[in-house]
């Protein structure tokens, strides 16, 4: 993760699986969980959560919560 981008690395393998931009030019302190299965990212940052299909490599959903500081 750098910036307001996600990359996927193949550890295995030792390659890169690809990446993809968010929507914000620079996410400080997001907060990554793979799915159990290893299929699925959830990534949350500010107010926003994402699901990524790590396979097809597209975002699957996306909730924003407003802010309510």
């Amino acid at each position: 993760f750098a910036g307001n981008q996600i990359s996927i690395i193949d550890v295995a393998k030792g390659s890169s699986e690809g990446s993809l931009s968010l929507d914000k030019e620079h996410i400080a302190w997001p907060k990554i969980k793979w799915s159990p299965d290893g299929t699925k990212l959830l990534v949350t940052y500010g107010s926003t959560v994402r699901v990524l299909d790590v396979r097809a490599g597209e975002w699957q959903k996306r909730l924003d919560f407003p802010n309510s500081l």
